[in-house]
C-alpha cells in the first residue's frame, strides 16, 4: 500500500482517505476518478491518502489494514477509487456531519436507507421504481442523500431523498467516521466479504454498537452503477444473510419496524434527528458449510484471476446457501 501527501499541511483537520484500485499506480493517478479530485483537499486538510494498487484483493482486508495508521483525530474516508470528491468544501462538510449533535452523525454517507426492506438486497431494495421515460423513481420517504453518476460522457444526478438525515444503511461507495469512534467501537469490516455486501454488514455492526449513522449534502461522483445480479454478489448475499438472519425470514415488501420512543422526522429541517431502530445482534454460524466453503474457494480463484472457476464456485456457493 503506497501513501500519497499532500505538499502542504497547515490546516487542523487531519483527514486519511483509504481506497483501492485494479489500476496501477501510474494508471490510477493519470484518470481515476479520486485521484483526479484529490488535489481540491490539500491545502483544505492534514491529507492522507493510502490507496493499495494492483489491487486483487477484498477491500475489507485492506480497509483493516489502514485501521491500523488511523490516528483518533482523524477524520477517515472509506471509499470507491471511481469516486470523484468534487466537492470544494469536503473536509468541512465532514467536520460539521460527524459529531453529537441532532444532524450529526458517528458515521457519515452520501446515501442510504431509512427504512430498509427486511429481506434487502441492497441498501435501496424495494424503494426504486423504473419510470416510463427510461429513469428510476426513488421513494423518498424511505432513502436519503444524493450522488452524482458519469458513466461514457453522460452526467446525472439521482436524488435519493432528504440530507442530512439519520439511516439504517449507507452506500459503501463512501464512509467516513472520525478516527476515536472507529478505534473506540472497535469496528472492523468482515474479511468474509470481499466487494459485495462489505459495506451493509459494516453498517449493521456499527447500529449493534449504537452507532449513529446518516447522510450529509456532500458532492461527489460516482463512475459507475452497482451490479447486483452476478455469481459473486448472490454468494456474498448468502453470507450476509447467514451472519444477520433477522429480520429476514418475513415478506419482501416489509420495511424494518419504526422505533416508538419518539416520532421520526418528516424533513431535514427537523430539530431533532429520528430515533435509534433496534439492530439484531449477528449470529456467525448460521451460513452453511458447504456455502462457505464454495465462497471462500470462490475468492481464492477470483484473486487469482481464475474466472471460470470463481463464477462456478461462486453459482456453487449461491446454490449450497437457504
Amino acid at each position: 500500500m503506497t501513501t500519497l501527501k499532500s505538499a502542504d499541511a497547515p490546516p487542523a483537520i487531519s483527514l486519511l482517505i483509504v481506497s483501492a484500485t485494479r489500476l496501477s499506480e501510474q494508471a490510477f493517478v493519470r484518470g481515476s476518478f479520486l485521484a483526479r479530485s484529490l488535489s481540491l483537499h490539500s491545502d483544505t486538510a492534514q491529507l492522507r491518502v493510502k490507496v493499495k494498487f494492483d489491487n486483487r484483493e477484498g477491500l475489507p482486508a485492506i480497509y483493516n489494514r489502514a485501521i491500523a495508521h488511523v490516528q483518533p483525530q482523524d477524520i477517515v474516508l472509506f471509499c470507491h477509487d471511481d469516486l470523484a470528491l468534487d466537492d470544494p468544501w469536503l473536509v468541512e462538510r465532514l467536520d460539521a456531519a460527524l459529531g453529537p449533535g441532532p444532524e450529526q452523525f458517528d458515521v457519515v454517507g452520501v446515501a442510504g436507507a431509512v427504512r430498509p426492506v427486511a429481506a434487502h438486497r441492497s441498501w435501496a431494495t424495494g424503494h426504486v421504481q423504473p419510470t416510463e421515460q427510461g429513469g428510476l423513481r426513488f421513494d423518498q420517504s424511505a432513502l436519503a442523500g444524493r450522488m452524482r453518476h458519469q458513466i461514457d460522457g453522460r452526467l446525472w444526478q439521482h436524488v435519493y431523498g432528504p440530507s442530512p438525515q439519520a439511516v439504517e444503511l449507507l452506500d459503501g461507495v463512501f464512509l467516513a467516521m472520525r478516527g476515536h469512534t472507529l478505534l473506540d467501537a472497535g469496528l472492523r469490516f468482515d474479511e468474509r466479504f470481499d466487494f459485495h455486501f462489505y459495506d451493509l454488514d459494516f453498517c449493521r455492526q456499527a447500529r449493534a454498537r449504537g452507532l449513529r449513522l446518516g447522510v450529509a449534502p456532500i458532492g461527489v461522483t460516482h463512475g459507475s452503477i452497482g451490479d447486483d445480479a452476478s455469481p459473486a454478489w448472490l454468494a456474498a448475499l448468502a453470507v450476509y444473510r447467514g451472519k444477520w438472519p433477522l429480520p429476514f425470514g418475513v415478506r419482501d415488501d416489509a420495511v424494518w419496524p419504526e422505533a416508538t420512543s419518539s416520532p421520526a422526522p418528516t424533513s431535514a429541517d427537523a430539530d431533532t434527528g429520528p430515533a435509534a431502530t433496534p439492530t439484531p445482534t449477528p449470529t456467525e454460524t448460521a451460513v452453511p458449510e458447504a456455502a462457505a466453503l464454495a465462497f471462500n474457494a470462490a475468492n481464492a480463484a477470483f484473486r487469482e484471476e481464475r474466472w471460470q472457476a470463481a463464477l462456478e464456485a461462486y453459482a456453487a456457493a449461491a446454490a449450497a446457501s437457504p
